[in-house]
């Protein structure tokens, strides 16, 4: 999956989506990002995970899918104002 967030932001890249039992999500920004606040949240709205971007010189981030359910998600970037649907097999 391709994201782009707002204009002059580098686009996002997450994979594997969908994702499997034991493989969590990869996010990867293709230039400086500034730091996020993310937010995992299931079907019906629940947080299930949370974090930071932690500096704009990191190109990859991961997000544990251990423990989740099968079934969709969003994952919420507070400050660039996006969501990305995200799904675990």
């Amino acid at each position: 999956t391709l994201a782009v967030l707002e204009e002059g932001t580098p686009p996002l890249s997450i994979f594997p989506n969908p994702t499997t039992v034991g493989t969590g999500w990869t996010l990867r920004v293709d230039g400086p990002l500034t730091p996020q606040h993310w937010t995992l949240r299931d079907a019906v709205g629940r947080v299930v995970r949370t974090g930071r971007w932690p500096n704009p010189e990191t190109v990859h981030l991961s997000i544990a899918a251990d423990g989740l359910a099968q079934g969709q998600y969003t994952l919420h970037l507070a400050e660039a104002a996006q969501v990305i649907r995200l799904v675990k097999q």
